[in-house]
């Protein structure tokens, strides 16, 4: 009786540690087609409301866009990857760099003439100002796009990002965005 009681106690606790450790596996992962970050130490999540890849024969090259909204409905933000191959529907899994510092007139349309040449993406923030209207300002930009997995037949892309946002004049850091995750985000090809 005694070694019943004992290995039930000891199946009982072999459970519970089991089941401890899968809640927090699951904990770690974030559902399909979403985006996760913390900014400047808050956790949001993020609705992905459009992702497209886009093809420009005249430069030989695609790019990425990944638009989406926080739930809160209070922060904007889009991830943009760009790769020199036209060919394909997926984009390379690699590290994406972005430095971007303007250093011209922030409403020249031709922004590589300041980018160097490990520029690979962009990153764009806005907040809410009103029912339908966003602000969106330029800052120096400094950070990184890692795309992890890429299926090029079902469209879907994953990865992390981590973004620091400085005042353009000042350079005194504004927005630090950590922990960004996006994960099985589906996308259409646009062309």
């Amino acid at each position: 009786m005694i070694m019943k009681r004992l290995l039930c106690s000891s199946l009982a606790l072999l459970l519970l540690f089991t089941s401890c450790k899968k809640d927090k596996d699951e904990k770690e992962a974030i559902p399909d087609n979403t985006v996760e970050a913390t900014l400047n130490g808050t956790k949001l999540s993020f609705t992905v409301e459009s992702a497209t890849l886009l093809r420009d024969a005249q430069y030989d090259a695609k790019r990425l866009d990944i638009n989406c909204v926080s739930t809160d409905k209070k922060h904007r933000v889009i991830l943009t990857i760009g790769n020199y191959v036209l060919e394909g529907n997926g984009m390379e899994v690699k590290t994406y760099n972005i430095a971007l510092s303007l250093v011209d007139d922030p409403a020249t349309p031709d922004i590589d003439e300041s980018m160097n040449e490990t520029d690979d993406g962009l990153f764009t923030y806005s907040t809410k100002l009103g029912e339908n209207n966003w602000l969106t300002d330029v800052y120096t930009t400094l950070g990184k796009i890692v795309v992890t997995a890429n299926n090029a037949t079902d469209k879907t892309i994953s990865g992390t990002f981590e973004m620091e946002l400085k005042d353009w004049e000042t350079q005194k850091s504004e927005f630090k965005f950590t922990a960004g995750k996006f994960s099985n985000v589906k996308y259409m090809v646009l062309n």
